[in-house]
């Protein structure tokens, strides 16, 4: 078989195979109640519903009146003891729940917390498609409070403060971006791998 045919027939079924899935990066920009932001993005795999990276610098803000500050925090992928969580509730909410290691701050002495920072979704389905606005939704039952703003900024997890109502995410909608179904992409694969055999086989019987 020839150099070139062997080439074409790699190259068909290792773009069939690159198709099974898609990365789409989600970026912010949300103001938190009682001042401050949570800035940054993180990358969702649509296909394990999980996240891959991340990179989220929170400011420093009052958590209330009464409480005092909640301080500055940065969550990363790069960091070792940080983690997130995707997980869906019995209400049908779903929430990914950024953390830091353990480490000590202001609210009582020497105590270790968890910083954290939520974001909540009707479905996880809704991060599978890329666009420009994409609404948080928190639940009111048990992670966020009465404010279903779908933002919460806490440590481990008091005090806490929401994101302002009407915060939203989003990711540019782009031929990179859209998910290939694996069902649809296990054929072409297989097409790939049947092409270069069956030319190999052809220049096995012209060479007897």
């Amino acid at each position: 078989m020839s150099i070139s045919r062997f080439v074409t027939a790699l190259c068909f079924s290792i773009w069939a195979a690159s198709g099974q899935a898609a990365s789409i990066t989600w970026t912010f920009d949300i103001e938190l109640e009682n001042s401050g932001s949570a800035v940054g993005s993180f990358v969702w795999d649509s296909e394990a519903n999980s996240v891959t990276a991340w990179n989220i610098s929170v400011s420093e803000g009052l958590a209330s009146a009464n409480s005092g500050p909640l301080p500055g925090q940065t969550f990363s992928s790069a960091s070792a003891g940080h983690e997130v969580n995707a997980y869906t509730q019995n209400s049908g909410y779903s929430f990914l729940n950024f953390e830091t290691d353990d480490q000590t701050y202001w609210f009582g002495p020497d105590r270790p917390r968890h910083f954290r920072l939520g974001f909540g979704y009707s479905g996880f389905g809704a991060l599978d498609t890329p666009v420009t606005e994409l609404e948080l939704i928190g639940d009111t039952l048990s992670m966020f409070s009465a404010a279903p703003t779908g933002v919460l900024d806490c440590g481990a997890c008091s005090p806490s403060r929401n994101g302002r109502p009407g915060s939203v995410i989003s990711a540019e909608p782009t031929p990179d971006l859209t998910p290939v179904p694996l069902p649809g992409a296990l054929p072409l694969a297989l097409m790939g791998i049947a092409t270069f055999g069956a030319l190999r086989g052809r220049s096995r019987r012209a060479q007897a």
